[in-house]
């Protein structure tokens, strides 16, 4: 997963999801897809990193960097 959109003269690139797993905020587990500089997508969850081609269907907050 990889676009960019456009808003007037600015850029954004997607380069992580933060995604929660759970009842509620109170209870669940956080765990993220970083994309690199060539990129692959990994997903960070607590002292794993994997590999990932294709994002799993959940709730996310997505974060953008302006270019």
């Amino acid at each position: 997963m990889y676009f960019h959109m456009q808003d007037g003269n600015l850029k954004y690139s997607l380069y992580a999801v933060l995604v929660h797993s759970g009842w509620s905020t109170h209870s669940g587990h956080y765990y993220c897809f970083v994309r690199t500089a060539t990129d692959m997508w990994h997903v960070l969850d607590d002292s794993r990193v994997l590999n990932v081609y294709v994002l799993s269907n959940a709730f996310f907050v997505v974060v953008f960097a302006l270019l």
